[in-house]
């Protein structure tokens, strides 16, 4: 069948159910779990991010809990609203807040299908905003009217999905290699640094001979980041091959590219607006921009492997009362415990081939994402004959 024959039909034909979520009250104790816009980024839904409600909180409709195979979309806000993931897996009740769209297919679709030429129309979906623009909101029947599908025949549709279902299947499985790498180290770091079970504590303070405390800023090079550069360009070109990396948690805290390098160590970032304390390895040379320090060890003290993870495990926070921020006076004068240096120097030996493996593997997930959204637009056009 020629895709010139394929038909147009409106979202809000090819759904049973599309609605915002609830108005939660949230809690520690054990409710209904919560996704919010937070949840979803990169063309998938973190469960891990996910609040719970307030136990005794009644009268959530049975229609927003989620079903396998629901497609949510980010309804409001400045640079999450359009986001689209797809529910591939679910062990309990969950639903999403008001801020998240439920879209449920109906029988005349592929529901994988939906989800990917939903994801392929993200741009579309964030111009459907209305309000001012800190304020953007996405109405229901705004995007269950004006999105249009382009639909080929049911096998077709099937094969699709099937297609670049692979290449999202492998992705999965680099991240969960990823975890389960990124678990060793921390395993490991947990054992020596924070429990001291290889090393007999022999000082006052009850640490191993000669481990001590620092002042961040005593054993490292902290900076604030600057402006978006001048040179400029959102996609990797020919001029622009070094990444400016923002405060973001999307692909971690990818800004753009630019053409030459601010800091050329081996690194690490702290977010300090928004999202303060999301921390990241940066192994090749970056430029930070406002929001984001950066920070260089110093090499005769510890690992820029050692800092990533003693502060992944630190509990990182801001001051301020109307907007909290993270400064850099402040955050030079947390505290750090550095062992002796040939500890320091074994503990980095044994996890920088567990940090190789991540690097690769995160490599070829962002090769195998951008060869999936460079394929979904050719097989939903038809350009791919199936």
């Amino acid at each position: 069948m020629s895709s010139k024959d394929w038909k147009v039909a409106s979202l809000n034909d090819l759904c049973e159910y599309i609605s915002r979520g609830v108005t939660p009250v949230y809690s520690d104790c054990n409710g209904v779990d919560i996704l919010n816009q937070k949840c979803i980024r990169d063309n998938r839904v973190s469960f891990k991010q996910a609040r719970l409600t307030n136990p005794n909180m009644k009268n959530i409709p049975e229609a927003k809990y989620l079903q396998i195979n629901d497609i949510l979309v980010n309804s409001t806000g400045v640079g999450t609203l359009g986001r689209v993931a797809q529910i591939k897996v679910i062990d309990r009740k969950t639903t999403v807040d008001s801020h998240v769209t439920i879209v449920r297919a109906s029988n005349s679709v592929n529901a994988r299908f939906l989800g990917y030429n939903l994801y392929m129309q993200q741009p579309s979906i964030e111009a459907l905003a209305e309000g001012s623009t800190g304020q953007t909101e996405l109405s229901r029947l705004r995007l269950a009217e004006t999105i249009k599908v382009l639909l080929p025949t049911p096998r077709e549709q099937q094969l699709i999905a099937e297609t670049i279902s692979c290449l999202d299947d492998k992705i999965d499985v680099n991240r969960k290699i990823n975890d389960n790498l990124e678990q060793q180290v921390q395993a490991i770091f947990k054992s020596w640094f924070l429990d001291f079970e290889p090393f007999q504590k022999e000082n006052s303070e009850n640490l191993p001979s000669g481990w001590m405390f620092y002042m961040l800023g005593d054993v490292t090079e902290m900076s604030a980041g600057g402006d978006k550069p001048l040179v400029f360009s959102k996609t990797p070109t020919e001029i622009c091959q070094i990444p400016i990396y923002s405060n973001g948690i999307n692909n971690y805290g990818l800004f753009g590219y630019t053409d030459t390098a601010k800091i050329t160590s081996e690194s690490v970032t702290v977010s300090a607006r928004g999202t303060i304390g999301f921390t990241c390895l940066r192994e090749t040379p970056y430029v930070p921009i406002v929001r984001l320090v950066s920070i260089i060890p110093n090499d005769d003290f510890l690992s820029s492997k050692y800092l990533y993870i003693w502060l992944k495990n630190s509990n990182i926070s801001g001051t301020g009362t109307t907007q909290q921020q993270l400064t850099v006076p402040d955050f030079k004068r947390t505290n750090i415990l550095i062992p002796i240096f040939d500890v320091m120097e074994q503990f980095t030996s044994i996890v920088n081939p567990l940090f190789t493996r991540i690097t690769a593997n995160r490599n070829e997930i962002d090769k195998l994402a951008e060869l999936r959204d460079t394929m979904i637009p050719k097989l939903m056009s038809g350009e791919i004959d199936m």
